[in-house]
């Protein structure tokens, strides 16, 4: 039985990646997308092993990486703005000159990345681990560190309040005597 070449070329593809970067992604196509020409935007990649991969000025604009692995990713000058990457790992990932204006960091192991000089304006760092990240000549305006591992070990608070407070409805008056 003879197979056609596309088939044959798209196994052969994702037998040499490793199977996990598919079937761990919410979208395969997307990922082969993000992988083939280091452009997807709006994309749903969340939980995918993107883990060492080159994605030099790759393009994920407004995409959903949470929960992905892309620990060693080598990502200078790629363009991540209002992406989601709650809970992503970039575990010395390098993002030097990125621009992540918007993104949400929240929960993510950033432990090592290198963001020297990345665009980090209204960034979410709640919750995120930033261990011995390299952040020289980043711009952090209105970025939230709160409950965030700072590079030297210390925790922040920063713009804490600014975070949207969930919809709360209480059964019962918060001070004693109040109606």
């Amino acid at each position: 039985m003879k197979l056609p070449v596309k088939l044959v070329f798209f196994v052969s593809f994702a037998a040499g990646m490793g199977a996990s970067e598919f079937a761990q992604a919410a979208d395969p196509e997307q990922v082969w997308q993000l992988l083939d020409l280091r452009e997807c935007r709006a994309c749903d990649l969340s939980s995918a092993n993107l883990r060492g991969k080159f994605l030099k000025k790759a393009y994920i604009r407004a995409s959903d990486l949470s929960w992905a692995n892309l620990s060693h990713a080598y990502m200078p000058r790629a363009i991540l703005v209002e992406a989601t990457l709650q809970g992503a790992s970039l575990v010395k990932a390098n993002l030097q000159w990125a621009d992540l204006r918007g993104a949400d960091l929240s929960e993510a192991n950033l432990m090592g990345v290198d963001l020297r000089n990345a665009y980090l304006s209204n960034v979410n760092f709640s919750g995120a681990d930033l261990t011995d990240a390299k952040l020289g000549g980043a711009v952090l305006e209105g970025a939230t560190f709160c409950n965030t591992v700072m590079p030297g070990g210390s925790m922040a608070n920063q713009n804490c309040s600014e975070l949207p407070i969930p919809n709360v409805t209480l059964d019962r008056p918060l001070l004693a005597g109040s109606h």
